[in-house]
């Protein structure tokens, strides 16, 4: 079963018709005339209208507690929040039945992290609790904070040690967090384990041209072929496939050659295993969601 990309706890209900990305309800919040859904950056540029939702009483579906580094603490919620921006419009909740409710304006600078909790008061029979390193999970990343506090987890989505902010799901299962926006100004280091080989190969389904790629390549590994040949069966410009094959090329999944004269393609068989398990789970849920109705390519027969 597919999970969002963003609350990997959660299933995913389709992917975005703007940018590809595969996400659950709260990921996906606008549907246009056709059915087709879309995450809230891409229903802005599509003009696709978003749900109207009211923030008011503490039944609201995401929960969210504001942690700042002078040690404030305010609880509520918000629409969208762009990581790559300067802040974001929160809905502060005041008044048990959600009356008194103001929307204020957090710049991340202020910030520690933003927590999306299961519960306003947290589980008192279950109180954080200071996890020692997972030495059998090569992906398990440590947060520790500039006050002190270490949260040990997964990073989800985009990653890099020169982010300004990032998503952090916590190991601890039981955990009243959820998912965790964390201020890398509010980090003191990010330690990890081993070579995150599956964030890397994220690229590779980056956007809805990448994944067409990929379900071309993960069926025909391991042939030569043209880049016309790709672009007509995947019914996509010349130019673009070009342009998008680039990370396919950089890890070594495609091979440029030239044979008589003519500039081909080689498809190459992954050699590691940590590669082959990501690109056919990869391959699977882009199939499920993308090309369900495309009989032919259920069908064909690929190498194992």
């Amino acid at each position: 079963m597919a999970k969002c990309e963003v609350h990997h706890r959660k299933k995913a209900v389709g992917y975005c018709h703007g940018c590809g990305l595969f996400g659950c309800e709260a990921c996906l919040p606008a549907v246009d005339d056709h059915g087709r859904r879309y995450c809230r950056r891409c229903a802005e540029r599509q003009h696709v209208p978003l749900p109207t939702v009211s923030p008011r009483g503490r039944n609201i579906e995401h929960r969210y507690i504001v942690r700042f580094k002078d040690g404030r603490r305010v609880g509520g919620t918000f629409y969208t929040i762009k990581l790559d921006g300067d802040g974001f419009n929160f809905v502060a909740l005041s008044g048990r039945d959600g009356t008194g409710d103001r929307q204020v304006y957090i710049r991340f600078k202020d910030l520690k992290a933003v927590f999306q909790v299961k519960e306003w008061k947290g589980d008192v029979h279950h109180p954080p609790r200071y996890l020692t390193p997972d030495h059998s999970d090569h992906n398990e990343v440590a947060v520790y904070f500039s006050d002190g506090e270490v949260i040990r987890g997964h990073v989800t989505g985009h990653y890099g040690p020169h982010d300004k902010r990032f998503y952090l799901v916590p190991r601890d299962k039981d955990d009243n967090n959820q998912v965790i926006i964390v201020e890398a100004s509010a980090v003191d280091r990010v330690q990890t384990r081993g070579v995150r080989r599956t964030r890397e190969l994220r690229d590779l389904v980056s956007n809805a041209v990448r994944k067409r790629i990929l379900t071309y390549y993960w069926r025909h590994r391991g042939s030569v072929v043209t880049l016309p040949e790709i672009a007509h069966r995947l019914e996509r410009v010349e130019s673009a496939i070009a342009q998008n094959l680039e990370p396919y090329i950089e890890h070594g999944l495609i091979e440029r050659r030239s044979d008589e004269g003519h500039d081909v393609l080689h498809l190459m068989t992954p050699s590691d295993r940590a590669t082959r398990d990501f690109l056919r789970a990869s391959y699977e849920e882009i199939r499920r969601f993308y090309f369900h109705r495309d009989h032919a390519a259920q069908t064909e027969t690929h190498p194992g």
